[in-house]
């Protein structure tokens, strides 16, 4: 699926908000918007929203995951893929961590408003069977991993000054009866 929003058309103070240049390779070649909508709203339902909806298949999809040499393709070599496994396979979070993730789910308007920091919290351990501690065991970032992101960052960064790789591009967006599906 395929969503697109006219911008022209978002209400005052739209929610919509850039990801944008990332030092970490891979979120880096993802960059796009993100649409804060508040939890029990419909995305496809606003005026402002069309979706393309396309048939996809298992032959197709390996087709192109062939085309694309398994994703390597497609997004650089990642260190931090190591980092991001030893974290979702840890059942362990840190208490201050958890705090904080918890503070701002509940002051975000868009999040958990008006709950309990402590029900939140209880909430988590018991559906994501993790516990909190006071610290984790060892740091996921070791000093290779370090030197191997400092490298790719300063491969990747551009300079502001330079004037390569920033701006902005209007396009011409086709309406809905020019859609070939």
């Amino acid at each position: 699926m395929i969503y697109v929003v006219d911008v022209t058309q978002t209400p005052p103070g739209s929610p919509a908000k850039p990801i944008c240049l990332q030092p970490f390779p891979r979120p880096s070649e993802q960059w796009g918007w993100v649409y804060e909508i508040v939890m029990g709203q419909d995305f496809d339902t606003f005026p402002h929203v069309r979706k393309f909806v396309f048939k996809h298949n298992t032959k197709a999809s390996e087709r192109i995951f062939k085309q694309f040499k398994g994703g390597r393709a497609l997004f650089p070599p990642d260190p931090l893929s190591e980092v991001a496994h030893t974290i979702t396979q840890s059942r362990q979070i840190p208490r201050d961590i958890a705090k904080r993730f918890v503070h701002d789910l509940i002051n975000d308007r868009f999040g958990l408003p008006g709950e309990q920091a402590q029900s939140v919290l209880h909430m988590v351990e018991q559906e994501m069977g993790v516990t909190f501690s006071a610290s984790c065991a060892r740091s996921v970032m070791n000093p290779h991993m370090m030197n191997q992101m400092d490298a790719i960052w300063k491969q990747r960064k551009i300079p502001i000054s330079s004037g390569k790789g920033i701006g902005v591009r209007f396009v011409r967006t086709r309406k809905p009866d020019d859609l070939t599906y």
